[in-house]
């Protein structure tokens, strides 16, 4: 009897338990912390527009690693510490692989067939595992011998006085102009370099603009009619633009000589089902990608070794110490200069490309680190907080590469996170070295003066929307000395002769 009392006892607990789990709501979990918000608008009025980056880093410092803000309508979270962002996008990248969407790149707008602003989708991996299969690794490495040639002229412009900006862009569209569709550009001036330089700065302006930011943080706004969205007939223009082009360029492509990207892609599986226009879309995302990124690296760069003559000078010292003056830096030479490639390096620490970094978007609802993650709102690993967090990078604001020589993998991830990470960051990176150790090797840079005074450079002007970029300075690059423009002049001659049959030759996949 006893023993029937006590099952009944118990029984009765557990079910009493039971009811009480079910009958009471669960304990919510908050967002992460954040400034108080106000209705409507939410934080919108404490928003530094110009550098917003900036508002972030001092909320970081306030209330941790990871802030929670409202935008509008939008839920934005900023991380600061590169730990706690792989710990999210790379550990949970299944949740975490998506973008934002985005009323410019919705659909038959400028960004619907752009992989880098699509949410993720199948088109998404069809389009990334393309872009994998042309900037892979390996693949990269045998792009090498381009980038050896068209190197080779730009430095030899700078001889001739040209801008080096205008000399810089040149180099970098005509590489990925010419692995895209096999025809190299020759001029800065010349109408593809023009028009790829107009698209980015339409998509910048697009990205800007008061309307697309006030669709972007209210929605409801995107469902207005095409007459009073101005942002739609915007990227519609921009897509219009970008198809004719692309399409066109793909088109020469296919009676160009040699191997390029639009040819290798008709074999690929990948492509089989997709249209022309996809197709063209997918390759000319991929080319713009480059002209975007690296020339604004290699501006930071000039601007550095302007304002820290200490790093240039060390810098040439270590490539006179492997090399002397009877040739070029190659690639070869690259493990033998680690304070060209620390340079680099700090250069992209020191005046990150994207401030904010791109922004990632959770596929559903998450727990982490004890805070709720709400699907669809707008992660951003904060690439400036990142880069002037002081407990990594000791005097952020200073430019030091000596501290990548101290410290060979600092915690900071410029090129993205998880999925996401940029598939042609080693093609990049092998464009900057070739070109940066060969100015360096070949030129002083140093200060220009006008009416007898010199012209003084401000370090953090720069052009600012999605990204940042330097805003143009003047400088001088005056050769090193006669021997040094001898070996330019040899080797711009040479390369020029190898260009015209290189274009004809080249396929880095004939051996696979």
């Amino acid at each position: 009897m006893g023993y029937s009392l006590l099952l009944v006892a118990i029984s009765l607990g557990t079910i009493c338990i039971l009811a009480y789990k079910i009958s009471c709501p669960k304990r919510q979990l908050s967002l992460p912390p954040g400034p108080r918000k106000l209705p409507l608008i939410g934080n919108l009025h404490q928003l530094d527009i110009k550098r917003p980056w900036e508002t972030f880093h001092k909320w970081h410092q306030q209330y941790g690693p990871l802030v929670a803000v409202k935008f509008g309508a939008r839920t934005i979270i900023s991380i600061s510490s590169d730990r706690v962002a792989r710990d999210m996008l790379n550990k949970r990248c299944a949740t975490y692989s998506s973008r934002p969407r985005l009323s410019i790149s919705s659909k038959d707008n400028a960004g619907e067939l752009n992989a880098v602003l699509m949410p993720h989708s199948k088109r998404w991996v069809l389009h990334h595992r393309i872009a994998l299969a042309l900037l892979n690794p390996g693949l990269s490495k045998q792009y090498r011998e381009l980038q050896d040639l068209e190197s080779k002229q730009a430095i030899h412009e700078l001889l001739q006085g040209n801008d080096v900006a205008h000399s810089f862009d040149r180099y970098m569209a005509s590489v990925s102009f010419t692995l895209a569709y096999g025809l190299q550009l020759q001029r800065h001036d010349q109408h593809e370099v023009i028009q790829i330089r107009n698209f980015i700065n339409g998509l910048r302006e697009a990205m800007s603009n008061m309307f697309v930011a006030l669709a972007e943080l209210f929605p409801i706004l995107d469902h207005l009619p095409r007459a009073f969205a101005v942002w739609k007939r915007q990227g519609e223009e921009l897509n219009r633009q970008a198809t004719a082009f692309f399409l066109d360029n793909s088109t020469k492509a296919q009676s160009a000589p040699g191997w390029n990207w639009v040819r290798e892609c008709e074999r690929l599986k990948e492509t089989q089902n997709m249209s022309l226009r996809e197709r063209a879309h997918v390759l000319g995302t991929i080319q713009e990608a480059g002209m975007e990124t690296t020339p604004s690296v290699f501006r930071v760069v000039i601007k550095a070794c302007l304002l820290y003559p200490r790093c240039l000078s060390r810098a040439q010292e270590e490539i006179d110490q492997v090399l002397g003056t009877s040739r070029l830096p190659s690639f070869d030479d690259m493990s033998r200069l680690p304070y060209i490639n620390a340079l680099i390096h700090e250069a992209v620490r020191w005046q990150p490309l994207t401030p904010l970094g791109l922004p990632h978007c959770p596929l559903r609802d998450d727990e982490f680190m004890g805070y709720h993650i709400p699907a669809g709102s707008t992660i951003f690993p904060n690439n400036h907080s990142m880069a002037n967090d002081p407990d990594v990078f000791p005097e952020p604001l200073e430019f030091k590469p000596e501290r990548w020589l101290e410290n060979l993998d600092p915690p900071f991830s410029p090129f993205g996170y998880g999925r996401r990470i940029c598939p042609g960051r080693h093609h990049a990176l092998d464009s900057l070295f070739i070109v940066i150790s060969r100015v360096i090797w070949a030129y002083n840079i140093t200060h220009a003066y006008r009416d007898g005074k010199r012209v003084d450079v401000d370090a953090w002007d720069s052009h600012n929307s999605f990204t940042s970029s330097p805003a143009p300075f003047p400088t001088v690059l005056r050769v090193r000395s006669q021997a040094h423009q001898q070996v330019i002049e040899e080797a711009c001659s040479s390369a020029k002769e190898k260009l015209t049959t290189f274009l004809e030759t080249f396929n880095p996949t004939s051996g696979g």
